[in-house]
């Protein structure tokens, strides 16, 4: 069972605790973000029995540290900081796709991994999208004119009838 925490508050965060039961091989052991989120962190933290334990415990005592975007810009250096102190302590690091565009991670190259698996089916999604997207555009010799309008005229402004 892989012990997980997850960083910063995302509001995708409620869905898994609402649906904590159903994860398998997989176990969330706490939640970390920025300052400005600790009421929400609290809240999160005390559903998964993970109160009152500090940031620091709470990333010793897991496996991996999940990365979320920074859906709100915040400043990045805390992302910068749980991921040295994660690497720091031998944990596996995931970031999402989104959240590696986000941030500088160049000097830490190697110390993290790419959160990414694609549902079951995607073929099927992928096939689909690519065949609608293969639109034609056919040159015409006529020009197109469209009118739109609302409806017939009730009475016009420049007349008296």
């Amino acid at each position: 069972m892989k012990k997980i925490v997850f960083f910063p508050y995302h509001p995708d965060l409620w869905t898994v605790i609402e649906h904590i039961a159903a994860l398998r091989d997989y176990e969330v052991c706490g939640f970390l973000s920025y300052k400005e989120d600790a009421e929400r962190i609290e809240a999160l933290n005390e559903a998964v029995g993970a109160a009152n334990t500090s940031e620091d415990e709470r990333i010793r005592s897991c496996d991996a540290v999940i990365l979320h975007d920074n859906y709100r810009g915040f400043k990045p250096d805390k992302y910068y900081r749980i991921i040295d102190d994660a690497a720091g302590y031998g944990k596996e690091i995931l970031v999402t796709p989104l959240a590696e565009t986000q941030l500088d991670l160049r000097s830490r190259e190697g110390m993290y991994g790419l959160l990414e698996r694609l549902p079951d089916g995607m073929e099927d999604i992928d096939y689909d999208y690519a065949k609608n997207k293969e639109v034609k555009i056919h040159r015409i010799a006529v020009p197109i004119v469209g009118v739109f309008g609302q409806g017939r005229p009730q009475r016009s402004l420049l007349s008296d009838k």
